[in-house]
């Protein structure tokens, strides 16, 4: 049998995987770009770096959290920064990117496989009627 101190212990180490987890979750900046040749995302545009290229449009988006998209003009060399995104437009001599969120690897931890919860749940209810 468990003594009621592994069950507290194994109860805050998970609590404090799950929190740490959570919180790199909601700090991450997991994001990329899609891109389309030869159209435009129209309208919600929002600022235009002007004089850059394909490559500093996209850095310029994935730095911005106000970007959703952009279209970027190449012959006028424009990078047309977009709050949103509807419509895809067909342009021609245009890039149109979009901000997706990169997919994440699920970490797969096999000690909590092992984990006898039949026997924490027990232990819990134990604790539980100490108090």
């Amino acid at each position: 049998m468990r003594s009621p101190l592994m069950a507290i212990l194994a109860v805050l180490f998970l609590c404090a995987v799950s929190s740490q987890t959570r919180a790199q979750d909601a700090s991450a900046a997991d994001r990329r770009i899609v891109v389309t040749e030869g159209a435009d995302y129209y309208g919600f545009d929002y600022r235009i770096v002007k004089n850059t290229s394909l490559e500093a449009c996209k850095r310029s988006c994935l730095s911005d959290n106000a970007c959703r998209a952009f279209t970027f003009d190449t012959a006028a060399r424009w990078c047309v920064l977009k709050s949103d995104f509807a419509e895809l437009v067909e342009r021609e001599g245009a890039v149109a990117g979009r901000v997706i969120a990169a997919k994440r690897e699920i970490p797969h931890f096999t000690y909590v496989e092992e984990i006898d919860m039949e026997a924490f749940s027990a232990d819990i209810m134990k604790l539980k009627g100490q108090n």
